[in-house]
């Protein structure tokens, strides 16, 4: 498989010892552009599917431990969630957690929901049909 790249260039300063500049020298940095587009699709089911993953995902724990165990989340927030009660006010809570930890944290959190609920996440969801598939709860 063929990954896209696109190019950007940052402008490097020789330094000198009495800190004058002389001559920029442009370095080439790459990105993968497949993987930010991957990340920003995960965001946008997330954030698109907010009101159904919370009514339909019943098994929140494993999720949230796989966030626990990679530093995603904090141990006072992991009680927080296991202490919530229902799934709906765990889900909610790791919500309230998703919104302020960025994209990174919201891309593994649709990660481990494909790994631990791969019936709620098919591949082409969100693009195919913009939202979940009628499924039973988990």
């Amino acid at each position: 498989m063929f990954m896209q790249f696109k190019k950007i260039y940052v402008c490097k300063y020789d330094m000198l010892e009495f800190c004058s500049i002389l001559h920029p020298e442009f370095i080439t940095l790459q990105y993968n552009t497949d993987q930010s587009a991957s990340v920003f699709a995960a965001v946008q089911y997330v954030d698109s599917n907010r009101a159904e993953l919370i009514q339909r995902v019943v098994a929140v724990m494993p999720i949230a431990d796989e966030l626990l165990q990679r530093n995603m989340i904090h141990r006072e927030t992991y009680n927080n969630i296991l202490t919530a009660g229902t799934s709906q006010k765990q889900m909610r809570l790791l919500y309230s957690i998703l919104d302020s930890a960025g994209d990174t944290v919201k891309s593994a959190f649709h990660t481990f929901l494909k790994n631990n609920c791969p019936h709620l996440v098919q591949a082409s969801v969100s693009e195919e049909s913009g939202g979940l598939k009628s499924v039973r709860n988990i």
